[in-house]
C-alpha cells in the first residue's frame, strides 16, 4: 500500500463533480481543483498536524443526514445517492493502492434546522457509520465535528440537540473508534457574518481539532 494517509473528508464542501486524477501526483495531498477556497484551510489545519495526508472529498454542502445521506438499502454502491458516491470513491482509492487511515464529518446544521431531535440524530449517525462498516468491511476511525455555537436559533430550531447527540460520541461505547472534535466555541472557531459558516482562521482551526483525533 501507499504511505500517503488517505483521508475521507466526507463533509468538507467540495463539489460533486470528479476529480481524482490528484490521487496519483506523489506523495503528499492536492486539493481538487474546484474545492471552495474556505475549505482549503480545513484541510491546511489538518496538514499542518500530520505527515503527508491525501484528502478524497466526497461532501455536498447544506446536507442533512437523515435522507440526503440515506443508504439505498438493495443497491448500497448506487451512485445516484450520496451514499453510493462516497462508497464508490472509496473503492476507487482503494483499488489505487491506498488505505484509509480516517474520516471527517463536519456535519449538521441541516438536522438542526429540519427539527431533527437528538434521538434521532444519533440513531441516523449510528446506522450511517455501521452501514459504511458492513459495505467497506473495515473500521476507519472517524471524527466528528460538533455544529457551532453561533447558528441562530432561527432556522436552526434544534442546534443544542443536535449539538448533544455529536458530543455523545465520546462515549466509545456507541460507536467504536468514533471520536469527537468540539468546534462549537466561537472564541475558538470564528465564524463568518452570516453565523454559519467559519472564517479562513476558523477553518484553520476546525482542521486542527480533527487532526488532534489522528495523531
Amino acid at each position: 500500500m501507499q504511505s500517503v494517509r488517505a483521508f475521507y473528508a466526507m463533509t468538507l464542501n467540495f463539489t460533486a463533480s470528479s476529480d481524482m486524477a490528484f490521487l496519483k501526483t506523489g506523495t503528499t495531498f492536492y486539493l481538487p481543483r474546484k474545492a471552495q477556497k474556505t475549505q482549503r484551510h480545513t484541510l491546511f489545519g489538518i496538514t499542518a498536524a500530520l505527515s503527508r495526508p491525501l484528502f478524497v472529498p466526497a461532501a455536498v454542502s447544506g446536507t442533512n443526514l437523515y435522507s440526503d445521506w440515506a443508504r439505498n438499502a438493495s443497491n448500497p454502491a448506487d451512485t445516484t445517492t450520496l451514499y453510493g458516491a462516497a462508497l464508490q470513491r472509496y473503492r476507487d482509492v482503494k483499488a489505487a493502492g491506498f488505505n484509509f487511515k480516517g474520516i471527517i464529518w463536519q456535519q449538521g446544521e441541516a438536522d438542526a434546522r429540519d427539527g431533527r431531535t437528538q434521538a434521532q440524530y444519533t440513531q441516523n449517525m449510528t446506522d450511517h457509520w455501521n452501514n459504511w462498516r458492513t459495505d467497506t468491511g473495515e473500521i476507519i476511525p472517524t471524527s466528528i465535528g460538533v455544529i457551532s455555537d453561533a447558528l441562530p436559533a432561527s432556522p436552526y430550531v434544534n442546534k443544542a440537540q443536535i449539538q448533544a447527540a455529536q458530543r455523545a460520541f465520546a462515549n466509545e461505547a456507541i460507536l467504536p473508534s468514533v471520536f469527537v472534535a468540539d468546534t462549537a466555541s466561537t472564541s475558538t472557531f470564528p465564524v463568518q457574518a452570516d453565523n454559519v459558516h467559519y472564517t479562513a482562521n476558523g477553518y484553520d482551526a476546525v482542521g486542527a481539532e480533527h487532526a488532534k483525533n489522528f495523531v
